[in-house]
């Protein structure tokens, strides 16, 4: 019997708690955003600026430059003074690392810009980074791990008036290698980014199951245990619609228009966190029961242009199922096998092998032509999956 080892190492995790802060603790996180904003915009135009001299600058090197305006022009921008130092020195980390990943895509030919798509008026090629506006940023900032710390469901930043309340004490123990504050439908989130040991479980491949993803039940596995599709965005589409027709006819950039907004922002938010929710329960489950998971590798992107299905595929989060489980899965040992989209999972009989050529897509249930079984569909496909996950892992 093969059996995953146990290993100790350390691994990056991410806790986002949801903060309760008070009106003068919301203007000093705004205030933080700003300074981390503008000094984004600098940064990029001082890069953009010198590149087009045919210079080859260096994030760090503009750092520096900004850091030494500051102290000998106490009126250049002084209002990094008044908040927590790494809010403007997160800007300069967060440039360097979307300049990397831009030249890096670049190389290797994966930054292409969609079909149709206009060019940016800038000039500059898809997917360089971009100037942030007042409006349309999400505000945050970043915060060094010197800079703040947690007490179950306190937390202290530096300049930061009083103690901000969590909804949540933070879960991991590790050494906390930083912060990042950001504001999101009205809410206010902080994602802590830890190092923790990585202890996998000894665990042998002998529980082993099928996955078939879907729209109508979420997901279905070979034990026939079936887990719903909440819908969440569905259940809000009523509401939404009204609101949107009433945003539709605000004046833009009021402060009606802004309130519509929020509460078009805030309902999305609501039927993310119920998907969100269900998915890590799913999940969750499914790592801690089973050494081995079979999954189709579906094209949820090729799915999403079929008008009928796209917003159906979407409020199912696929995607997001197959990277909780996949992440989840190392973490705790186990292992996922992705087999090919293009096997016939549903229209194969798992009793006898035949293949069901006729089978449409409305059809739940069906009785095999050549040993008269009767098979449910997604039962019958997560089974097939499950027996080409195995052959696949011991090939």
């Amino acid at each position: 019997m093969l059996l995953i080892c146990e290993l100790e190492d350390h691994i990056l995790r991410s806790h986002k708690i949801r903060l309760n802060p008070t009106s003068e603790q919301v203007d000093y996180f705004l205030k933080c955003a700003e300074v981390a904003r503008k000094t984004w915009n600098w940064a990029l135009g001082e890069y953009n600026s010198a590149y087009e001299r045919g210079e080859k600058p260096k994030v760090l090197g503009l750092k520096k430059e900004f850091n030494r305006l500051r102290s000998e022009n106490k009126d250049f921008y002084a209002e990094v003074s008044q908040v927590q130092t790494y809010a403007n020195q997160y800007a300069f980390t967060d440039l360097q690392f979307a300049l990397s990943r831009f030249f890096k895509l670049n190389k290797e030919g994966k930054l292409k810009a969609s079909p149709g798509k206009k060019p940016r008026k800038d000039g500059k090629p898809t997917g360089f980074p971009r100037f942030k506006s007042k409006r349309d940023t999400v505000p945050a900032f970043g915060v060094a791990n010197v800079a703040f710390d947690t007490d179950e469901h306190i937390l202290t930043i530096s300049k930061c008036p009083g103690v901000v309340n969590m909804a949540e004490h933070l879960r991991f123990e590790g050494k906390v290698l930083g912060a990042r504050v950001t504001q999101h439908a009205g809410y206010w989130y902080l994602s802590v980014q830890m190092e923790v040991p990585d202890t996998k479980r000894e665990r042998d491949v002998a529980s082993v199951v099928g996955v078939d993803l879907g729209i109508k039940s979420l997901a279905v596995t070979s034990d026939g245990v079936i887990y719903e599709n909440p819908r969440s965005f569905l259940k809000i589409e009523r509401k939404l619609a009204k609101i949107q027709r009433s945003f539709a006819r605000k004046k833009e950039g009021g402060k009606n228009w802004q309130k519509q907004k929020e509460k078009i922002a805030k309902l999305h938010n609501k039927a993310a966190n119920v998907r969100k929710e269900n998915l890590h329960k799913v999940t969750t489950e499914l790592t801690d029961d089973y050494s081995l998971i079979a999954i189709e590798n579906l094209n949820i992107e090729g799915m999403k242009k079929n008008r009928r299905l796209a917003k159906a595929v979407s409020d199912t989060g696929m995607s997001e199922f197959r990277r909780q489980l996949e992440y989840k899965a190392e973490t705790v040992g186990s292992k996922v096998v992705v087999i090919d989209r293009w096997y016939p999972s549903s229209r194969l009989c798992n009793s006898c092998g035949s293949k069901n050529d006729e089978l449409t897509l409305s059809q739940r249930i069906w009785e095999c032509k050549e040993c008269g079984s009767v098979n449910d569909r997604d039962i019958n496909a997560a089974l097939n999956i499950r027996d080409e996950g195995v052959a696949i892992y011991h090939k």
